[in-house]
C-alpha cells in the first residue's frame, strides 16, 4: 500500500510496525495448548504492554524516511526482511494479496479504495 500512496501526495505515512510479544490479555480465543504455551512464552520472553506501544508512538511520530520499511524496537530494521519479502517471488505475492484484499473492500463498498487513492 506504501506504493501505491505516495505520501507527496497524501502526507500519509505508511509502514510496517512490530510490538514484538507483550504480556496482555489479548489471546483468549486460543485453545487451551497454544494458550499454555503463549502464556509460558511471555512469562520468560514478553515485554510489557507499555514497552510494546513504544513502538507504536515510534510508527505514528516517524517521517517520511520509515515510509513502507519495517520498523521494531523503535528503529527501521531494513535487514531484518526474509529475502522473499523483496525478491521477484515476494514482489508477486505482495500484488496478489493487494488485489485480493482491495477486491474484499470493494465488495464491503465499491469504489472505496479508488477514493482512498485519490487522497
Amino acid at each position: 500500500m506504501a506504493t501505491k500512496l505516495p505520501v507527496s501526495g497524501s502526507g500519509v505515512v505508511i509502514n510496517l510496525l512490530d510490538p514484538g510479544l507483550c504480556k496482555t490479555e489479548l489471546i483468549p480465543n486460543l485453545g487451551p495448548v497454544y494458550k499454555s504455551a503463549v502464556k509460558l512464552l511471555r512469562f520468560f520472553l514478553a515485554r510489557t504492554s507499555e514497552e510494546g506501544s513504544r513502538n507504536l508512538l515510534h510508527a505514528a511520530m516517524s517521517g517520511e524516511e520509515s515510509r513502507g520499511k519495517y520498523l521494531s524496537q523503535c528503529d527501521i530494521k531494513e535487514h531484518w526482511f526474509a529475502p522473499f519479502v523483496t525478491n521477484w517471488k515476494g514482489q508477486n505475492m505482495q500484488e496478489k494479496v493487494w488485489t485480493q484484499l482491495q477486491a474484499g473492500l470493494e465488495t464491503i463498498e465499491a469504489g472505496c479504495v479508488t477514493k482512498a487513492l485519490r487522497l
